[in-house]
């Protein structure tokens, strides 16, 4: 009972070093190697008188005589070695290496925060990552960039991606992470700034999976947080970080003023606006996307609004309202306005004069059951007055229920109410027409009736108000052509997600962070190693075995060719 008992000890030993230990039995095959040399026949020694003598003297050299020995028996030796060596690589002998996943899900933050430390971010994850790995980017949008892609295909993506000056929306990006498998990698200050939402409960259900997280290393000490131009002065607010009051000198215009801000608080000073572009610059520190602002103020010039006919009561009384528009009755003259808003038919010289300022830039207002629809314009007239449920979508959104509308179908028109058609815009070379088909006072009579002018004529103007010309980092814009701050050419539905102006022919937007929370850099880290012992390998040494039995089968050869036994 005692001897199982050692038996069983022994091989739990034998079982910490070797995958399997039954293979050390092979070294039995000593035996019958043993049994070969002691049966082997000696030499028949035979005797030269002529040289006992000095036979004699060399056998009293017992070095010499161990020496001969063990040469003689060499090639035992070394078949033994084999045995032992061969048993050892039937065994398997291991050592235990620590492994990685060869799958990796890596979420990159693009957000504003990281973007000061953005290149050792890439060269860390480059370092990490698996034989296998899917690419995650993280800013106020998500995009997955690769799928179980090489190493090459990562290094290569990440060459290409540049942070972008937007809040971070990182606990989506981990949502999204949670359908591919693999270790996670964040490269991110785990920040989350464009909701209120936590991060922890979602990594908290990310079981069974290591977690990794690479903060930035970013020092922020302060950062302009909010911006109102307009067209008399210019408000910023900006933020000291510090732990300390911070003096500032702060520059507008190539002009500077110092403010001095508590810690942790937030200073609002004024400028004098001025048209066009406007910089506003802090001393830098390592967060630079927030130590300069840029705003655009457009030249303060009237609307020039003409009405051809008798202008509606209502419409008239919303444009008297709107300041910046400046009201005239043309009678008989057409020529010099900004906007016509036709409530009758004219012909002759003054439809040619009212096509030619259209097509130079002008806009045509017609106003219900005019004419001037198919008389100037050669557009379909009207047809039947329908009851419809209208919803206005451009440039605010407004729902009227179920009012009258008349009715047209005019190719080309962009309709600002959806399927209702009861305001239709349509392109007249530069200019534009506006088709106002909603009939009775059921839009005059509401509060949003002057906004709605206001808007949509400053825009077909190209007359802009500040506030749309002056935006936060990821809104969008839909133009047809636009450079970035960067320099690149865009078009269609442009995000803004770089910090500057961007420039069109006929507009000018600036875009800025004004994000306190982004600016506010708070890295947290988050790391889970699961189950260690599952993630060390037990890796086999038996190919080192295999070279040593073969060195050694080698030396036998070589051994007995030389003593002429082969």
């Amino acid at each position: 009972m005692q001897a199982m008992q050692y038996i069983s000890t022994f091989y739990s030993m034998m079982d910490q070093i070797f995958l399997n230990p039954m293979g050390l039995l092979a070294a039995l095959a000593i035996v019958p190697l043993l049994t070969f040399y002691l049966m082997k026949p000696k030499p028949e020694e035979q005797v030269m008188p002529s040289i006992m003598f000095f036979q004699e003297e060399k056998e009293q050299d017992k070095l010499r005589k161990a020496y001969r020995t063990l040469v003689s028996n060499l090639p035992l030796l070394l078949q033994i070695l084999a045995v032992f060596f061969f048993a050892f690589a039937l065994a398997e002998p291991f050592t235990n290496t620590q492994v990685t996943s060869n799958k990796k899900v890596i979420v990159l933050d693009r957000s504003a925060s990281v973007s000061a430390d953005y290149k050792n971010l890439k060269n860390t994850l480059r370092s990490k990552a698996g034989e296998k790995n899917t690419l995650i980017t993280a800013s106020d949008s998500i995009k997955v960039r690769l799928e179980e892609a090489s190493k090459s295909e990562l290094k290569s993506q990440l060459e290409v991606i540049s942070p972008s000056a937007t809040e971070t929306d990182i606990v989506s990006a981990i949502e999204v992470a949670k359908r591919y498998e693999g270790d996670l990698l964040l490269a991110s200050d785990l920040d989350q700034t464009v909701d209120s939402r936590e991060i922890q409960p979602v990594l908290d259900e990310m079981t069974k999976r290591n977690i990794e997280t690479i903060n930035p290393k970013v020092n922020n000490k302060w950062g302009i947080v909010g911006l109102e131009p307009s067209s008399n002065s210019t408000a910023v607010e900006i933020y000291n970080f510090e732990q300390t009051t911070s003096r500032l000198e702060v520059e507008y215009n190539q002009k500077s003023k110092e403010v001095v801000i508590e810690p942790e608080s937030t200073s609002k000073i004024r400028f004098q606006s001025a048209a066009g572009e406007n910089t506003i610059k802090l001393p830098e520190d390592d967060l630079k996307v927030d130590n300069e602002a840029s705003f655009f103020i457009p030249k303060n010039e009237d609307i020039h609004v003409s009405f051809v006919g008798e202008p509606d009561r209502y419409l008239k009384k919303a444009l008297e309202l709107i300041e910046g528009m400046e009201i005239s009755y043309s009678g008989s003259d057409i020529g010099g306005s900004d906007v016509y808003i036709l409530s009758e038919d004219i012909q002759g010289s003054r439809a040619d004069k009212l096509r030619e300022d259209v097509s130079n830039g002008a806009v045509a207002v017609l106003m219900p059951d005019n004419d001037a629809i198919s008389g100037v314009f050669s557009y379909e007239g009207y047809g039947k007055t329908l009851n419809k449920t209208v919803e206005i979508k451009e440039p605010l959104k407004v729902s009227l229920g179920k009012t009258k509308v008349r009715d047209t179908n005019i190719s080309g028109a962009e309709s600002l109410t959806g399927s209702s058609k009861a305001i239709q815009r349509i392109k007249y070379e530069k200019g534009n027409v506006l088709i106002y088909n909603l009939v009775g006072d059921d839009f005059s009579q509401n509060l949003l009736y002057p906004v709605f002018w206001k808007k949509i004529l400053r825009e077909m103007v190209n007359r802009p108000e500040i506030s749309e010309l002056n935006r936060k980092t990821g809104d969008s814009i839909k133009v047809s052509e636009i450079r970035s701050p960067s320099g690149e050419r865009l078009q269609g539905d442009v995000k803004l997600d770089e910090t500057g102006f961007y420039k069109s022919d006929s507009r000018t937007y600036a875009a800025n962070l004004e994000s306190i929370d982004e600016s506010k850099v708070e890295s947290q880290s988050y790391s889970v190693n699961e189950d260690e012992v599952s993630r060390t390998s037990q890796k086999s040494r038996q190919d080192l075995i295999v070279v040593l039995i073969m060195v050694l089968i080698g030396a036998d050869i070589a051994y007995l060719r030389y003593r002429g036994d082969l």
